[in-house]
């Protein structure tokens, strides 16, 4: 589960990261709503999904070791 969780976490700050990038990428363009636009909101809430989940797994291994 360790090795589920850290996987987790680096995919949402890779996800976050690229992302962002490409969000302010497509925020520069002349066309406002362009596919770089799109795809790096879309790669925001594919981080923020991994965050929830990595908190959701480590709660899970937090309280079974209880």
């Amino acid at each position: 589960m360790n090795k589920l969780y850290w996987a987790t976490r680096i995919a949402g700050y890779v996800a976050g990261g690229v992302g962002l990038l490409l969000f302010v990428q497509g925020r520069q363009q002349a066309e406002p709503r362009n596919a770089l636009f799109v795809t790096g909101a879309t790669l925001l809430l594919v981080s923020f999904v991994a965050f929830l989940a990595s908190y959701i797994l480590y709660l899970c291994q937090r309280l079974s070791r209880r």
